[in-house]
């Protein structure tokens, strides 16, 4: 795993859960089943994802964090001609999505 962007997100049951974004380093392989047996082994239950995403690589913002805003709502095709937030990084891929 070359990093991770980790957020609350809504929930209608629990009212917030855990989503990691995971971008595996080039060349590298690692399924869901992996990163949650390895999270289990070292994290407390109330501090492992629920929802676990894969992606290319995690939006950024102009100072170079990363943009957390957007692991919680993926960018969408732009509606209208106005600027978005954040409009250079809606080219980040999402690779594979829900637990």
């Amino acid at each position: 795993v070359q990093e991770v962007g980790v957020v609350g997100v809504p929930d209608k049951d629990r009212g917030e859960i855990i989503k990691a974004a995971v971008v595996v380093t080039p060349g590298g392989q690692v399924t869901k089943k992996e990163i949650m047996s390895y999270s289990k082994e070292r994290l407390a239950n109330f501090k492992i994802a629920k929802v676990l995403e894969f992606w290319v690589e995690l939006p950024r913002s102009s100072t170079g964090k990363i943009a957390r805003r957007l692991l919680i709502t993926p960018p969408r095709e732009k509606k209208s001609k106005s600027r978005a937030p954040f409009a250079h990084h809606t080219d980040v891929l999402l690779v594979d999505c829900l637990l």
